[in-house]
């Protein structure tokens, strides 16, 4: 079953509207099954997913959903010593109570797309089956 998590990134080359740098999201005030502010895509908060069993951004993947994607507000001013980090997990729902990380099937993928304009997303980086470890 291929499952794809796409983070889209909204990178802006300008102050108006977006969100200063750094930018950091730790999702422990915004409500529960619904997308922070600014934010778009699939995934919602949910509660009990963040480290310690904190609030984090989240999204369920199926063979009947295999998809979803997330999309920060816009952030920037950038610049070329500019880094992005986050933190993920990939766990199976029939074991979340233990939680065991699990691997990624051939063909799953994490997908770390920018936008410099809003619109075209390019592919910066993908987390796959073959550059994951549980």
């Amino acid at each position: 079953m291929k499952n794809t998590l796409f983070i889209l990134l909204l990178l802006a080359s300008f102050n108006g509207f977006s969100q200063y740098y750094p930018f950091t999201q730790g999702f422990s005030g915004d409500t529960v099954g619904t997308q922070p502010p600014g934010w778009g895509g699939d995934a919602v908060v949910m509660n009990g997913h963040g480290p310690n069993f904190s609030n984090a951004l989240s999204a369920l993947l199926y063979s009947i959903t295999p998809t979803a994607n997330s999309i920060t507000p816009l952030i920037g001013p950038l610049t070329t010593e500019s880094a992005l980090s986050f933190s993920f997990r990939i766990i199976s729902q029939t074991e979340y109570t233990i939680l065991t990380p699990v691997s990624l099937y051939d063909g799953d993928s994490i997908n770390i797309m920018i936008s410099l304009n809003g619109g075209a997303y390019q592919k910066v980086y993908q987390i796959n089956d073959s550059n994951f470890t549980a």
